[in-house]
This record gives structure tokens, sequence and C-alpha cells, in this order.
């Protein structure tokens, strides 16, 4: 089966292999999709090799490879909920018949047993409910003129989000780590407009104490450890999407678009312009001068 999103508005016969809905839907083994199951209040069985059942609120992300035979609903609560989001590694980036060989993606197809439940902190959790919002709305009923790039640059934050979420579970969260808990924040709130007085008062200390945290544990300062997060995340957009070089500046959480050009080159070495010309459009077309402005 094949999981699309198709529309008229974005050009005639255009189709999109990514794919939402409320409801719970594990695509068939080795078919090409990977999948993000979101389920709140929920018992949750899953049958592979054996089964296991998760519940409450949280995450299942499944591989290509995933091995699961059968999954369904066991009970849900009064608030509860499940939706599924399914896409192919061209649905999200055009210019691979793969994923490239980076953590980010590694973080989809290196999982145990070919899935993974994920619990998510409240806050996460929010950030999650509302990309699939989102998501759920450019592919299945706003569709305005730039659907397409919009709803795949949410499923991107998704997998980078994924992929840092579980390097932290690997390293183990705890108490007397601030800097572990600043950076797992970090994840889903790099989008605001943050300053470091924020952070600090946020966390119940100050800049200074915060940056020697820094310091001693990544070698440099919170707010450019964020900077790197928000680059990191600028750069999947700018290669996979068409989305303006202003939106995804703003997207990322830079103040302006000429702060976030700065940055972006000190880190990259090229401006997002550059950046992106020097790779293909990811819909197979030139990249037009609104996608630099």
């Amino acid at each position: 089966m094949k999981y699309e999103t198709g529309e008229l508005t974005y050009y005639n016969g255009f189709s999109y292999e990514i794919f939402i809905r409320p409801e719970l839907i594990i695509p068939e083994e080795g078919n090409g999709y990977y999948s993000i199951i979101l389920f709140r209040d929920t018992l949750l069985c899953v049958s592979a090799e054996s089964d296991e059942v998760f519940s409450g609120s949280g995450i299942l992300v499944l591989s290509l490879e995933h091995h699961i035979k059968e999954a369904k609903i066991l009970e849900q609560g009064s608030s509860g909920s499940v939706s599924s989001l399914i896409f192919s590694p061209k649905g999200i980036n055009a210019n691979f018949e793969k994923f490239p060989d980076t953590f980010e993606y590694q973080a989809l197809n290196e999982l145990e047993e070919g899935y993974r439940y994920m619990p998510l902190e409240p806050k996460m959790f929010e950030t999650f409910v509302n990309h699939f919002d989102v998501i759920d709305a450019q592919l299945n009923h706003i569709q305005g003129e730039f659907w397409p790039c919009i709803a795949k640059s949410y499923v991107l934050e998704l997998i980078l989000m994924i992929a840092r979420n579980k390097w932290l579970l690997q390293v183990g969260l705890n108490k007397e780590n601030m800097a572990l808990h600043v950076v797992e924040y970090f994840n889903f709130a790099f989008s605001k407009k943050l300053t470091l007085d924020d952070i600090a008062g946020k966390f119940a200390t100050n800049r200074t104490t915060l940056n020697a945290l820094f310091k001693k544990e990544y070698g440099t300062s919170a707010m450019d450890y964020l900077n790197n997060v928000r680059i990191e995340n600028a750069s999947f957009m700018l290669t996979n999407t068409g989305l303006t070089i202003a939106t995804v500046a703003e997207r990322t959480g830079f103040s302006d678009e000429a702060y976030f050009s700065r940055a972006f080159k000190k880190a990259t070495g090229k401006s997002p312009s550059e950046f992106r010309r020097a790779l293909p459009h990811p819909y197979g077309a030139k990249w037009a001068h609104y996608c630099f402005s």
C-alpha cells in the first residue's frame, strides 16, 4: 500500500509520500515507510517476537523493518487518542533513494527490534502533539500555497527531536546534571526567542553558573549550544524544503534574518543561500528567487 497525500494546490497531479491520520496504522514491514505513532491515555499492545504493552502517553517509532505483526488498542481513557504519521525517505528528501548516513536518520534506522517506545516529558509531548496537528492541517485541510514545505519541515523537526531524545535516553537524565536538562529543553524549545537570562531563570540558576556548566560538559556556552541546535534544524529545512530563508530563520528561533545569516555562515562557512544553491531542489525544480528572500 502507498501512503501519500495529494492535492491540486501545489501542481496538478502532485502526490506526497507523507500521510497522517487520527488512528492506529502500522505500515507493512518492508513497504518502504517509517512511522511515528503518537498516543495519549492509551493502553497499546504491539506483537512482534513477543507481545509488549505500552501505557499512558508517548511515541512509538517504527523503522522500515519493524517486525511488528499486529498492534491494537487494549484500552483508552476519556482523553485518549492515537495518531499515525507515515512517511517514506522520498517524502522527506527527494534527492536520496535512502536516508543519508547521519545521526538523525540512524535514530530511525537503528531502532532496537526495528521499533522503539519513547516516553516524552510533558512539554516535549505537547510539542509533538502540536507538530502532528500542524502536519495534519497542512496535509489534509488547509493546503495553502506552500503546504508541502510546511508539512515536511515539521516532520523534519520531529525526526531531529527523536534523534536527540534517543541520545538523552542513552546518556540518562539525572537531577544532578542540569546541563542535560537544559539540552532536553533546547530539543523542543529552540524555536522560541530565548535569551540567556530566560534560560537561566527557567532552571533557577544564573547565567554565569549556566555557562560554566555548559563549558564543562560541552566545551561551549549555552547560547552557542542552542544556536548549533537551531543551525542543525535550519540546515534540514534549507536542504529539504522551499521555505524562504526568512521563514527558516523565524521557525528556528533567530531574532531576524540577518542574524541568522551571520550565525549560519559562522557555523557552516556558507550563507544560507549559498548552502541551498549548492544542493538540488527537493522537488526537482530550480531554486526560485523567493526561496532566498
